[in-house]
């Protein structure tokens, strides 16, 4: 089930309160130029995005972010001198329609073994002549790859064609240090979110509610705030408090002392 599209320009209605003011648009050109300016530094042609956290800061889009953290059926390619090309799921190319940050959608080629089983290895042939043959077009010399996150099949398969893939998570790692005004604005409306999601559960936790139950308060509030999905289960109550602790589902809260970790 796709997450819903994203934000457009200053700001969208399914947001959390006060989307409207942050410029989605500046966004995203910030965020491709840096990607580029990283590239240039480090003399690359271009560089795959796989994981779902770069491929939205790369493009601006989401599908199912956590199912693509272990499926591979979205990718896009962010060229140095070009465009970016997003490869997306057939049934959630109109996710991205309209957004200035993708010059191109194309269909996706699956290629992970839950997918696709026995046909893998040809799958992850027929993806790499795509990533090839789109490097070509750019008049890349194809020879070289960076990559954001590879399995195994991914960098066979263009090795086998000859792409020797390299790593290319430093050059999103690097680009995503540098902030600008608005995405810092962005940040301080997030935590401002996460703030009022950890305010309710202090009203929500009384003594006797379960350590399960006030998780699932807390990510709802989230949710409900324009959060996505927890990435940590951790949520401790009474002397437990301490940072690491393993959520318990059945404890019972004994006083309103709490200790989430919840990012939106």
């Amino acid at each position: 089930m796709a997450d819903g599209p994203p934000p457009r320009g200053a700001g969208t209605a399914s947001g959390p309160p006060g989307a409207g003011s942050i410029d989605e648009a500046a966004i995203r050109a910030h965020r491709a130029e840096r990607i580029r300016r990283e590239l240039h530094r480090r003399d690359r042609e271009a560089v795959l995005t796989v994981d779902p956290v770069n491929l939205r800061y790369a493009t601006g889009t989401r599908n199912m972010q956590v199912w693509t953290m272990h499926n591979i059926v979205r990718y896009a390619l962010v060229f140095a001198h070009g465009p970016t090309v997003l490869f997306e799921l057939a049934t959630g190319r109109h996710l991205s329609a309209g957004l200035e940050s993708i010059s191109d959608v194309r269909p996706s080629i699956p290629f992970d073994y839950m997918l696709v089983g026995g046909t893998a290895e040809a799958m992850a042939r027929r993806w790499a002549a795509q990533i090839r043959g789109t490097l070509k077009e750019q008049g890349c010399a194809a020879d070289i790859l960076a990559i954001d996150r590879a399995d195994t099949l991914m960098v066979w398969a263009l090795g086998e064609q000859g792409t020797r893939a390299v790593d290319g998570k430093a050059i999103l790692e690097h680009a995503r240090a540098i902030k600008s005004a608005d995405e810092i604005a962005a940040f301080r409306l997030s935590l401002a979110t996460c703030e009022a999601s950890v305010r309710s559960l202090h009203g929500f936790a009384v003594p006797g509610t379960r350590e399960s139950e006030a998780f699932g308060h807390l990510v709802g509030e989230s949710l409900a705030r324009g959060g996505e999905f927890p990435e940590t289960r951790l949520l401790t109550a009474g002397p437990r408090t301490i940072r690491g602790s393993r959520n318990r589902p059945t404890a019972s809260c004994r006083r309103a002392n709490f200790s989430p970790s919840i990012p939106t």
